[in-house]
């Protein structure tokens, strides 16, 4: 269905289980789907009226090569064992074989952070054969209707629309969400963590496959020999800047803090470049609305962090527009989001990633050593760290995620052994 639909009542979450029964028995094959995807995409670029934030990324990511490296990251070379194709790798003794086939209807609970992540999960999910129940928060209709518009263009026989079902109703109707989980063979659950423990508390069958990507924490970090060099320097600055400013530092993905390794140099030089930049960025993508609330957030964040040592000090535009804090030490301070970053610097990289636990999701890094940035990654995947990125990719949605298969969960690897008549003919 690309439409958006408001329900108001249970029943009709029952009449949508129902249509995307049908369109599963469909099994379109996933040539066919990722080929739609990419025409969709291409049509969300070229359309005025899908001109919603991040609009040119998700044309991006909705690529044909994209999508086949997703596939590639999860299955290998068992993807044309996708939908029911025999898979490439080897058959079992006796004739046995295995293919793939979705887990059925997942329902995805999306946050109320990221503008595209209802069409990214439910993507994931149409990879994997499967159909789609998507939940959109209310606040973020504005940003999906429009592209579903494109899609309805894009896709007139069906393939992916008989397959996807977004639709929206307030937070607090217990009852829909308890409709949705009881409905669904599979669940994928975006948010924070008051959100998340109330999804997986519904009523979800008991076979249903259940996929959960909570709250987490992001950084960057960079050596002495990267920071300290003048001719580079300035690259990675306007690197992190645009991973500051994509979706408004709200998403798990967003760098909060950046670490310096102590070196030779004024680390000044650094800070001076880096608040260049956002004032670069700022400019470039200046914010739409910040609320009064958000505002206050920013001056605390600001205030706090000076008053808390003598050796602070920070960098800001006038207006809570930006602001980088500067200071000493592992001790991270709690996000505070809306374009506020914290650079602290340690005396060695190795001391602080042994500090950090599973909270930390996405690492960013600029490490002039290849050997000591692996050396680094290893030890900050021991640590808990799900992903280890380059600074300036922080949030290139890829698989996997939090450590977890994004297509792949969401299917089942069937085991087919021959009977003995069948053999014998």
């Amino acid at each position: 269905m690309s439409k958006l639909t408001l329900l108001s009542d249970s029943d009709e979450i029952l009449a949508l289980a129902r249509r995307l029964r049908d369109g599963i028995a469909r099994e379109t094959p996933l040539s066919t789907v990722i080929e739609k995807l990419a025409s969709w995409g291409a049509r969300v670029l070229a359309s005025r009226t899908c001109n919603v934030p991040g609009a040119a990324y998700l044309s991006v990511w909705l690529r044909r090569e994209n999508l086949q490296r997703l596939l590639e990251a999860d299955f290998g070379c068992a993807v044309s064992g996708m939908l029911g194709v025999s898979a490439s790798f080897p058959k079992e003794p006796m004739g046995n074989a295995s293919f793939i086939k979705p887990v059925g209807i997942v329902g995805h609970w999306t946050a109320g952070n990221v503008d595209l992540q209802a069409v990214l999960s439910g993507v994931c999910g149409l990879l994997g054969g499967n159909a789609n129940l998507i939940r959109v928060p209310s606040d973020q209709r504005a940003h999906i209707e429009p592209l579903l518009t494109c899609l309805a263009e894009d896709d007139s026989e069906g393939a992916l629309s008989s397959r996807l079902a977004f639709i929206s109703f307030p937070s607090d109707r217990v009852d829909l969400h308890e409709a949705m989980a009881r409905h669904v063979d599979g669940a994928m659950i975006w948010g924070g963590d008051e959100a998340v423990r109330a999804v997986r508390a519904l009523p979800f069958p008991t076979w249903a496959r259940i996929a959960v990507f909570g709250p987490r924490y992001s950084l960057a970090l960079m050596d002495a020999l990267t920071w300290s060099n003048p001719a580079t320097r300035k690259i990675w600055c306007d690197r992190l800047a645009r991973d500051v400013w994509l979706y408004e530092q709200r998403a798990c993905s967003s760098p909060q803090a950046i670490v310096l390794e102590r070196g030779n140099e004024d680390p000044r030089g650094f800070v001076r470049d880096l608040a260049d930049s956002f004032r670069v960025q700022n400019k470039r993508v200046p914010r739409r609305l910040m609320e009064p609330a958000d505002a206050l957030t920013v001056l605390k964040a600001r205030a706090d962090w000076l008053l808390q040592a003598q050796d602070h000090t920070a960098q800001m535009s006038f207006a809570p527009d930006w602001t980088v804090l500067v200071g000493e030490g592992s001790a991270l301070p709690q996000a505070a989001q809306h374009r506020t970053l914290v650079v602290t610097i340690v005396d060695r990289l190795e001391d602080f990633v042994a500090s950090l636990d599973g909270v930390t999701q996405t690492m960013g890094v600029a490490v002039a050593d290849a050997g000591r940035e692996a050396a680094l990654a290893q030890q900050a995947a021991l640590r808990g760290v799900d992903r280890i990125v380059p600074i300036g990719q922080m949030h290139f949605f890829n698989s996997p995620w939090d450590g977890q298969m994004l297509v792949k969960g969401m299917t089942r690897t069937i085991s087919y052994a021959r009977s003995r008549h069948q053999e014998e003919a």
